[in-house]
């Protein structure tokens, strides 16, 4: 368990300022919490699937991997915005 702990924040610590920017510049409509609120979804997602990111072997795929769930997780949060506007 310390282990894992030990390497999600790794992985945590070597990604943050890439998928912040990602986020930034691909996902302009997102406000400064929203990005926040994103990233926290993003790194609850890491701990999940620990095992199937650190399969995944170089830092490069690990890196895409978590752009591609802050994307994932960025269009949810915008899907659930405007399901509230429409009701």
């Amino acid at each position: 368990m310390k282990k894992m702990k030990e390497k999600c924040m790794q992985i945590y610590e070597e990604n943050k300022k890439i998928v912040y920017w990602y986020l930034k510049t691909k996902c302009t409509w997102l406000s400064d919490d929203e990005v926040h609120d994103v990233m926290t979804a993003v790194w609850k997602e890491l701990v999940l699937n620990i095992d199937k990111v650190n399969q995944l072997g170089t830092k490069k795929l690990q890196a895409v991997w978590l752009m591609h769930e802050a994307s994932e997780q960025a269009e949810k949060l915008k899907g659930r915005e405007t399901n509230e506007k429409e009701r």
